[in-house]
């Protein structure tokens, strides 16, 4: 039930909200990618969207978002069992360690992705968008330590 409770709340904090005023086709279409299983496409877009956006934590965190689907995938922790209440299958015995480059890849890419939203919030505390921005990587960085490292 866990599982399936920290996917959908990630589901809800990584994909690209009508909300944000920063999503464009470009996300959108970085997010197809890897539901495609096309996550070498996936990467090679967000590598071109940081580049371009190299200030903005919404792209940082959108890599961030891709990597764990990636690692989840590895896992075979996207199942459609996975997302109900009662799991049918549940993982036994200890966690197997992500990969290290896509778990340094996570790593690297949410801290900034959070690094970039408290600068904004602290600039400007008014705006919600640093808010949202911020919640959101907090929230996928959490999401991360429950699905993957299971803490």
């Amino acid at each position: 039930m866990a599982d399936g409770l920290g996917l959908l709340a990630a589901f809800l904090v990584t994909a690209p909200q009508a909300i944000n005023a920063k999503t464009d086709d470009q996300t959108l279409k970085a997010f197809d990618f890897p539901y495609n299983l096309d996550h070498d496409e996936a990467f090679a877009a967000l590598e071109t969207l940081i580049e371009e956006r190299p200030d903005d934590p919404a792209a940082y965190r959108t890599v961030a978002a891709i990597v764990w689907l990636r690692i989840l995938f590895l896992r075979s922790a996207v199942l459609v069992d996975h997302y109900l209440a009662g799991s049918i299958s549940r993982s036994s015995g200890k966690p197997q360690e992500p990969p290290e480059d896509l778990d340094w890849s996570f790593q690297t890419h949410i801290g900034r992705a959070i690094e970039l939203s408290e600068s904004a919030v602290q600039r400007a505390p008014d705006d919600p968008d640093g808010h949202y921005e911020l919640g959101a990587s907090v929230g996928l960085a959490a999401s991360y330590q429950a699905s993957i490292c299971r803490q």
